[in-house]
């Protein structure tokens, strides 16, 4: 059985990250901090051979894909299937706010619940299908590639449930936004 080995690498920061809004599909940039990690994280993955780069299509992960992909001489493919978790009347809305108006839903970010309805957008259970259903055996990606992700897609595929990180910061980096009440 062949296998795929990935790097799945979150697109840097926005200023809706540091203003605490859920972007969701909401199509947000970088802004110069978030050039900045996506510079370094091209620094860092300079080494490293992919046999492809695929990305979201939302402005954020494809630029992060971009500056990678520059260094490594590549292309990037971007697909519409790796967006973030789309979060529909919730997107580009402060965290703070949502709290007071969909609590069930915001809490569904702490405890994980699979099946609760956003308005206009997907459950998790919708959104994990989705992703899986494009990495899912036979999808015709390569035995090696780099994937520029989200948050949630980076929580999904690698098991990074908010008891199973690993410290502190990973919690703050990922999840912080999201669990303030």
């Amino acid at each position: 059985m062949a296998t795929t080995d990935f790097t799945l690498i979150r697109h840097g920061q926005t200023t809706e990250n540091i203003e605490g809004r859920l972007q969701g599909h909401f199509d947000s940039r970088l802004d110069e901090t978030g050039l900045i990690q996506a510079e370094a994280a091209a620094v860092r993955l300079a080494g490293e051979q992919f046999d492809v780069i695929y990305s979201s299509d939302l402005q954020r992960a494809r630029k992060t894909a971009e500056i990678i992909a520059a260094k490594l001489k590549m292309d990037v493919i971007p697909m519409r299937e790796l967006r973030e978790w789309h979060l529909g009347e919730l997107e580009n809305r402060l965290c703070k706010e949502l709290w007071a108006e969909y609590p069930e839903i915001m809490n569904c970010f702490r405890c994980e619940n699979d099946d609760v309805p956003v308005p206009g957008g997907e459950s998790h259970r919708e959104f994990d299908k989705r992703i899986a259903d494009w990495e899912a055996p036979g999808s015709e990606n390569p035995a090696g590639y780099a994937r520029r992700s989200h948050a949630f897609h980076l929580q999904t595929r690698c098991g990074m449930r908010r008891e199973n990180l690993s410290s502190s910061a990973d919690q703050q980096c990922i999840l912080q936004p999201f669990l303030q009440a």
